[in-house]
């Protein structure tokens, strides 16, 4: 389990979970779960996660919990900053998306294959037939060529969640 944690922490701070560029190969213990015929980053995940492939969308998930990655590319249709974007446009949505949506730390500056990034850390609750589920989430957004990536890492409390 250290092992899978520590390549889920390499992944997010190492490996780059967007690129512009073509890579060739995944890196060891990985492997590409965005189809570059379809969008333009590549997202490499451990090699037993699950790829759920999808046409606006790239998402892969752990087998052993319910950790997951998903990548998504949205076309600007006016020039903005990712902070102006966020508090106006994604974070209304993903407040009506999330049940019990809570904003744990906003605006963590960063850095993504040399393009800034902002990371927001946000938290909700959900509640099914296996009772209530603490998340936590670490969405990060990158700004490049017109569009904003949104990079959003998953997990429940106490699962992975001391990698962000």
């Amino acid at each position: 389990m250290k092992k899978l944690l520590l390549i889920i922490l390499s992944l997010f701070l190492l490996i780059t979970f967007v690129s512009c560029k073509d890579r060739q190969g995944a890196p060891a213990g990985m492997k590409l779960a965005s189809n570059r015929s379809i969008v333009d980053y590549s997202l490499y995940v451990p090699e037993e996660w699950l790829v759920d492939e999808a046409s606006v969308f790239t998402r892969a998930h752990s087998v052993a919990d319910i950790t997951s990655v998903s990548v998504y590319t949205f076309a600007l249709t006016e020039d903005t900053d990712i902070a102006s974007w966020w508090t106006g446009v994604y974070e209304p949505s993903i407040k009506v998306s999330l049940d019990n949506y809570a904003l744990i730390e906003g605006e963590v500056k960063g850095a993504i294959d040399g393009v800034a990034s902002l990371s927001y850390i946000v938290s909700s609750v959900s509640t099914d037939t296996l009772g209530e589920v603490q998340y936590k989430h670490k969405i990060t957004v990158v700004k490049s060529n017109s569009k904003m990536y949104v990079i959003w890492y998953c997990s429940a409390i106490g699962e992975n969640t001391n990698y962000y």
